[in-house]
């Protein structure tokens, strides 16, 4: 497996906006890792992720509010060798960021 690391924001917004979903990781309440698939808005460099006003990620988030977003687009499956199991990777472009969440209570904001 090859990784190219791109800092070029224009590249990594177009991925984002290519994206219909991103995967929200975060810590649960034993301090294990939990990810999960989000519907989410991108404006402005800001990631808006939208959640039930109650919920396990909820309480996670209030009591860690650390987070891996991962987006991911162009999946395809290739393989050196079609006979050879351990030929085969995942060709793919993504683009990862980790912040911390703040909640936004108004629904005008």
């Amino acid at each position: 497996m090859k990784t190219v690391i791109i800092e070029d924001k224009q590249r990594i917004e177009s991925i984002i906006l290519h994206c219909d979903a991103c995967f929200v990781g975060i810590t649960d309440l034993e301090g294990n890792p939990y990810v999960v698939p989000m519907n989410f808005g991108y404006e402005n460099g800001i990631i808006y992720l939208h959640s039930g006003p109650e919920g396990s990620k909820l309480e996670m988030l209030e009591h860690n509010n650390n987070v891996c977003i991962t987006f991911s687009v162009g999946h395809k499956l290739v393989y050196q060798h079609e006979k050879v199991a351990c030929s085969y990777s995942m060709r793919s472009e993504s683009a990862m960021c980790r912040g911390q969440v703040e909640f936004i209570e108004e629904i005008d904001d």
